[in-house]
């Protein structure tokens, strides 16, 4: 009878990968055909094999924590301040995510829709959507859930639309030199975009039917039918564009290379194409910004933020409105200065890869203290792909130190405001706690 209130394995799997596939897979493809040329597409296969790891590490250090409402619970065993820095990387990761698929949003407007408005008011731009998703995420979870599902089935289907294709506009001279493989290794920071949220499953593992086991199988199958995906439709865009068009082009661009002769139907298709990915990319921030928004008010209810009572706040329906109004402040004010793709995913990237590094330290503790020392070694092998991950993601802001400082900077001063405002927020309750013990 219990089970009946469970969701099974299929379910599950379709779940995660929803959750995964979002604008990434239309925003990826364009900056790996720079890096990598024709062999891109190897990319999704690169990232899943060195990622895997990682996942693996979180699916074990969730077990550990069945009860767990937030990613950063998963790191509690280390002490608050470094189940701080875990919450907040996380949260300044996915922070940076939305304007990512923000600026894909405004460039299929003006690109595909030709809306100059977009791209000589841009920051008006920005401020209406980031308005628009506010006052969406005030709705009920019920609403959101919803919505959320009513829009799933548009961002599959350019996807699907390219793999059916691949058979049909085959390119013999696609011309994939093997001996030039090399180039794969800087196309690892736009893919790995395209792979966070896997980590979301987590938190459902007890509502799965089969437990543990069964939610593993979901979470991997997911993720591997993902990169199968991914793969896949690069690869049919590559025959379909060639690897400097895409690269020149994006995504959207594809319906031209289609050798549609009639201009109506090709206006048409473009159209609706242009509109499912656009709508794609709206989607993918407005779920970020809404499961995101819940993390910042998990943090502040847990006392790691100065005016915890006020962001913690929630409205008659369980929304966290506060959180959102903050969040949607600092989304506009990083467009407002960096509206680079390629500084705001290695940006959103360090401070994800932060996050789970500190969870595998967690994991490694744990290990460490139950003497389960057969597991040990691929949670070190873990360690090891976050460090390469770390590595490719600097190397990808440029040539130079002093400038891939700069581009990062943003986050590391983001992290020691959120330090700063932590260790403020801990001596006051310390304060008060001492003062309410000598009453």
């Amino acid at each position: 009878m219990q089970d009946q209130n469970k969701i099974s394995i299929f379910a599950a799997t379709m779940m995660n990968m929803n959750i995964m596939i979002g604008a990434a897979i239309f925003i990826g493809p364009s900056m790996m055909a720079a890096k990598g040329g024709n062999l891109s597409f190897l990319g999704w296969v690169a990232i899943a094999l060195l990622f895997f790891p990682v996942v693996w590490s979180v699916i074990q250090v969730s077990k550990h924590y069945p009860e767990a409402t937030s990613f950063f619970s998963f790191s509690k065993s280390l002490g608050a301040t470094l189940t701080f820095i875990s919450g907040w990387s996380y949260f300044l990761g996915f922070l940076c995510a939305i304007p990512i698929q923000m600026v894909g949003l405004s460039e299929v407007l003006h690109t595909q829709f030709k809306l100059n408005f977009v791209n000589n008011h841009p920051i008006l731009f920005y401020a209406i959507v980031i308005s628009f998703l506010t006052s969406l995420g005030v709705l009920s979870i019920k609403t959101i859930s919803k919505v959320q599902n009513s829009l799933t089935i548009f961002k599959l289907l350019p996807i699907i639309f390219v793999i059916i294709l691949i058979p049909f506009y085959w390119n013999p001279e696609l011309q994939l030199n093997i001996s030039n493989i090399s180039v794969v290794k800087y196309t690892l920071p736009f893919a790995l975009f395209g792979y966070w949220g896997f980590e979301a499953c987590t938190n459902i593992i007890g509502s799965i039917k089969g437990g543990v086991k069964s939610a593993t199988v979901a979470i991997l199958s997911a993720f591997f039918t993902v990169t199968i995906v991914y793969t896949i439709f690069h690869f049919g865009l590559l025959n379909i564009m060639g690897s400097q068009n895409l690269a020149n082009y994006g995504v959207p661009a594809f319906v031209y290379y289609l050798n549609i002769k009639s201009p109506i139907i090709l206006n048409l298709l473009n159209a609706f194409l242009s509109s499912v990915i656009a709508t794609a990319y709206l989607s993918a921030a407005f779920g970020v910004f809404i499961s995101n928004s819940s993390i910042f008010q998990n943090l502040a209810k847990e006392g790691y933020l100065i005016f915890s009572s006020v962001i913690g706040k929630s409205t008659k329906n369980g929304r966290p409105l506060n959180a959102l109004v903050i969040k949607g402040v600092l989304i506009f004010l990083i467009l407002a200065f960096v509206n680079n793709k390629i500084i705001l995913t290695s940006i959103c990237n360090t401070g994800l890869i932060t996050a789970f590094l500190i969870t595998i330290i967690s994991l490694f503790t744990i290990q460490l203290k139950k003497k389960n020392y057969r597991q040990l070694t691929m949670t070190i092998i873990a360690f090891i792909s976050s460090g390469i991950l770390i590595a490719y993601n600097w190397i990808n802001l440029g040539t130079n130190n002093i400038v891939r400082l700069k581009y990062i900077s943003p986050l590391i001063i983001m992290i020691i405001i959120g330090l700063i405002m932590f260790k403020m927020e801990t001596r006051r309750r310390q304060r008060l706690m001492l003062k309410n013990g000598n009453k």
